[in-house]
């Protein structure tokens, strides 16, 4: 039953906290274990209600648990996930990076209830490396990428895709690992010039 859930929900990650894969490995090994949205124990006529399970990870799913608290559902068309949920960063080197989460709402129960940020605090490395690249590769050094490899060959978006990686958009950062993170760190670095 896991393994059709993530099949038709179609989610790669955990829709809580936007780190773990969790998709199937085989046709009958779900990477996936089920949250009961609303828990057993105050809702038990939900408890075998397909439209009540939340594929996520094992990490979510144990500290969620059985809290009572009011958590916003990853199926909420209500939430907007480019504006609701910010990611930032404080310092400059790997000792002091802090990421930081402005979560809105109920956002703000699953963050501080699912210890999201302290979880997020692991990928001070990723964040680092995401600095150091936009520091080196600033505008001079592409135009002599540019003008190194051809013009008629690289573009600059080119040139930004093989440093930072494709753009991560609104409908793909809930796809990928860290996806939102990098969304809004790229904003915030202005890798990527977006219309909001």
């Amino acid at each position: 039953m896991r393994v059709r859930i993530v099949k038709n929900t179609r989610l790669t990650v955990c829709p809580y906290c936007n780190r773990d894969y969790i998709n199937c490995r085989a046709p009958h090994v779900s990477g996936a274990q089920l949250d009961h949205f609303f828990i057993r124990s105050k809702s038990p006529l939900f408890a075998v209600c397909l439209y009540n399970l939340i594929p996520v990870c094992g990490n979510c799913n144990r500290v969620k648990s059985s809290s009572t608290s009011a958590f916003a559902s990853p199926f909420d068309n209500s939430i907007d996930w480019g504006k609701d949920l910010t990611f930032s960063y404080t310092g400059t080197n790997s000792d002091h990076i802090k990421i930081t989460l402005d979560p809105k709402g109920n956002l703000k129960t699953n963050i501080d209830t699912m210890r999201i940020e302290e979880a997020y605090q692991i990928h001070s490395s990723e964040v680092l490396d995401l600095i150091e690249r936009e520091q080196m590769y600033n505008s001079s050094q592409k135009k002599e990428l540019i003008d190194v490899l051809g013009p008629e060959n690289l573009t600059d978006e080119d040139i930004k895709k093989i440093i930072f990686g494709p753009e991560i958009t609104k409908e793909g950062m809930r796809t990928k690992p860290l996806g939102k993170m990098m969304y809004d760190l790229h904003k915030e670095l202005k890798i990527y010039n977006r219309e909001e």
